[in-house]
Parts: structure tokens; C-alpha cells; sequence
């Protein structure tokens, strides 16, 4: 059977390249409408069985209704395929208090769910993507009905891991070219790959005592002899290797030191010390340099692990905000965090974000024009508007939060 894909990836064996064209249209395929109507929902079995643990451990007279909800979802069942695979005996412990009644075992269901929560943090993206790796290096041809019907269950699954991670979409959309790439390069003296590498060699990107020419071997001799079930698995790498240290660095404003100091508010350091420390270094560039030019200005850092920038920042911003509520109660001043200028530094970067004046095209006015709620009901005044425009609101602020936790994937 010929098929027509959007991806074009190549590999000797014809029905090999069948299935991993499929799988990596179905991933393209559902980033892009996860979640939407029609479509595989963005859940799983980690985060249905998160909001049962929620509502458990807020337990009310409507808990039980939700509770309810969420166990009659499919993945919650003794036939779905990843808990009859890997965890049917956890599932059996608590389905058999979940029979004995919700309210009478709460702390025993509550106790049992968040072990197995524990263990699909674990293990679920993993044993997924073994399952589909399975399909793909099997002898079995794509048309084989068995293998269309795993690969569509369970990609889903690590989208949705990859989304509850925090990884932007913008990095996903690139997943197949990282672990197909096989370009490797040394840029003063570091290495440069995009390549997910496994532990076992990502370990010696940040050795001290290893030139980045021994590195360079290291992972030419791993790709050389890279499998396609090694080359696939380079998925898992790049879910599991991808959090590192990334320390921010803040100016306040509305304050400034007339003298030296150097103190810690929880994870947060206030500062105008830090300034040696930072652009020691030759080769800087002089912007970079220049965030550091002021005596007087109060610097404040923390660093976060995380596997991008942007989640980075908004951990970092939420930590240093909680200081300097702290800083300002004890001190009984106003100072902010100026968020527009800014340092990220992490093993593989040192550089300054400054923001920039975003414009506005016509065809920007226009489609606020269109979408203007307010506008569209502003004749029509009754209790469903009112509760409408309410629901509206908590879903635009879901829609552009900086916080994990309130974007609209936990709604």
C-alpha cells in the first residue's frame, strides 16, 4: 500500500518508514489540536488521577460527583492498555476501595492514588513511548490495523506529558529533526548539537576535566552506532535531560542602596555585590556589561531548573516576587521587580533580555474589532451575559497567565 505523507523521513526499510512517517504526522497532527473538539482531550492517566487526588484532599458535599467523573474517564480502567501493562496492581488496590465507597476510604484511596501519581511521574512517558518504539521497529506493516490503533493511543499520552512539562509548542514542533540530526560541531570550545543524548553521554557536556574534542568523539562513536530504536529513544532524552539550572537576575525600582548590600530572603539574593562576579569574564558583550553599571541599584537573583526560558522566568518572577513582598513589609518600602531588562545565565548561556515595543497592524485592530465580546453583547443585558462575560474572563486570564497552574490545560 502507498501512502502519502506529510513528513518524508527515509530509512532502507520500507515498512519502518511507513510507520515512523505515520507516527510523526500523528505527532504533528495532534500538537497542533490537542485538546480540541473532535480530538483526543489534553489529559491522561497522571493528571486525572492529580485532580481526584485535588479534589479528595478539598473534599466537599460536590466532590464526589467530580470524583466520579474522573474515574469513569477510559484511561482509568483495568482495559485501558498502559495500567493493564504496567500498573494493574496498583489500579486493582484502588478500585477495590473505590467499590467499598469513596467517602468511607477517602485517606486509604487518597494514600494508594498518590503512590501510583508518584510512579506514572516516572515511568508513563517512558513506557509509552517504549509501546510506540515496539510498533515502529516491528515486522508488522503499517496497514496492520493493531498498529495505527497503538500508535494513535499512545502519542497522544507523551504529547500530553510534554504539555504538562511546560515545553513550548515551538520546541516540540522540531522534535523530529533533533533526533534524526546527526550534526555535531565545536563553537568556542563548547560542543553544539541539537542531538538528545542519552545520560550516560550528556553527563560529559559540563565536565570540567573533559576537552569538548574527547566529547566530540564520544558522541560521534554513540552515533555511529545508533540504532533506530536508540535514535527514537533520543524522545525520552529530550523529555528527560532537558531541565537545567537557569539563574535570573532582576533590578529593582523604587529603590536603591546608599551603601553595600549583600542578603539572602529565602532562595532570593539582594545585591549590589554581584557585579565582579558577573563580567569577570573576557569577550563579554558590552550590553551585557552594562546591566551591571549601577552602584546604587538593588539586583536580585534565584535560580530555578527548568526546561526552557520562559516557564524558567515565571517560576524565577513568582520566587523573587515573594521576597520582595517580604523585603518591602519588613522595610515598609514600594520597590518592584523591573521585568523588561533582565539576565539569564545557565551552563550553556549568559546573556540580557531586554523587550521591545510589539506593533500593531490593521490586521491586528481588526480581528480585536471582531472578537470583541463586549461589543457583540453590549445590547443584551440578562443573568446569562452577565455569567458568560464572568466565565470570559477567567478563560482570557487562563489564556495568557504566566503561571503554569493557571493556564487554561488545568482548567
Amino acid at each position: 500500500m502507498h501512502y502519502h505523507f506529510i513528513n518524508q523521513i527515509t530509512n532502507p526499510e520500507q515498512i519502518v518508514a511507513d510507520k515512523v512517517n505515520y507516527f510523526a504526522d500523528l505527532f504533528d497532527y495532534y500538537l497542533t489540536n490537542i485538546g480540541r473538539p473532535s480530538f483526543p482531550t489534553l489529559e491522561n492517566h497522571r493528571s486525572l488521577l492529580e485532580k481526584i487526588s485535588f479534589q479528595l484532599n478539598n473534599y466537599s458535599t460536590h466532590s464526589t460527583k467530580y470524583i466520579n467523573l474522573y474515574f469513569r474517564n477510559s484511561y482509568l480502567t483495568l482495559k485501558d492498555p498502559i495500567i493493564n501493562e504496567f500498573y494493574t496492581n496498583a489500579w486493582q488496590v484502588i478500585n477495590s476501595l473505590k467499590v467499598k465507597g469513596v467517602q468511607n476510604e477517602r485517606n486509604k484511596i487518597t494514600f494508594e492514588i498518590k503512590k501510583l501519581i508518584k510512579k506514572l511521574d516516572k515511568t508513563l512517558f517512558f513506557n509509552s513511548l517504549t509501546k510506540i518504539i515496539e510498533c515502529i521497529v516491528s515486522y508488522d506493516k503499517l496497514e496492520n490495523s493493531n498498529i495505527k490503533t497503538k500508535l494513535e493511543y499512545y502519542t497522544p499520552i507523551i504529547i500530553s506529558e510534554f504539555i504538562f512539562a511546560g515545553f513550548p509548542i515551538k520546541d516540540l514542533e522540531k522534535l523530529f529533526d533533533k533526533i534524526l540530526s546527526t550534526k555535531v560541531e565545536i563553537q568556542n570550545n563548547k560542543i553544539k548539537t541539537e542531538i538528545p543524548l542519552p545520560s550516560s553521554l550528556a553527563k560529559y557536556r559540563y565536565k570540567a576535566d573533559v576537552p569538548p574534542e574527547v566529547f566530540y568523539i564520544k558522541i560521534n562513536r554513540y552515533l555511529k552506532k545508533r540504532t533506530l530504536q536508540q535514535q527514537f529513544n533520543g524522545i525520552y532524552h529530550f523529555y528527560q535531560n532537558s531541565l537545567k539550572e537557569k539563574t535570573f537576575i532582576f533590578y529593582l525600582n523604587n529603590a536603591r542602596a546608599l551603601q553595600p548590600i549583600d542578603l539572602w530572603i529565602g532562595n532570593v539574593r539582594f545585591s549590589n555585590q554581584i557585579t565582579s562576579e558577573n563580567i569577570n569574564k573576557r569577550g563579554i558583550k558590552k550590553e551585557y556589561r552594562d546591566f551591571f553599571k549601577w552602584k546604587d541599584k538593588i539586583y536580585v537573583q534565584t535560580t530555578v531548573i527548568e526546561n526552557n526560558n520562559i516557564i524558567a522566568k515565571e517560576n524565577a518572577v513568582r520566587e523573587i516576587n515573594n521576597a520582595v513582598n517580604y523585603f518591602n513589609a519588613c522595610l515598609k518600602k514600594r520597590a518592584y521587580l523591573f521585568l523588561d531588562d533582565f539576565i539569564i545565565k545557565d551552563l550553556d548561556q549568559n546573556f540580557r533580555h531586554t523587550s521591545t515595543l510589539i506593533p500593531l497592524h490593521q490586521e491586528d485592530l481588526e480581528k480585536l474589532s471582531d472578537d470583541n465580546v463586549y461589543e457583540v453583547l453590549k445590547n443584551h443585558k440578562n443573568d446569562l451575559v452577565k455569567k458568560y462575560l464572568e466565565l470570559d474572563k477567567i478563560y482570557m486570564y487562563a489564556n495568557v497567565s504566566d503561571y503554569k497552574e493557571n493556564k487554561i490545560t488545568n482548567f
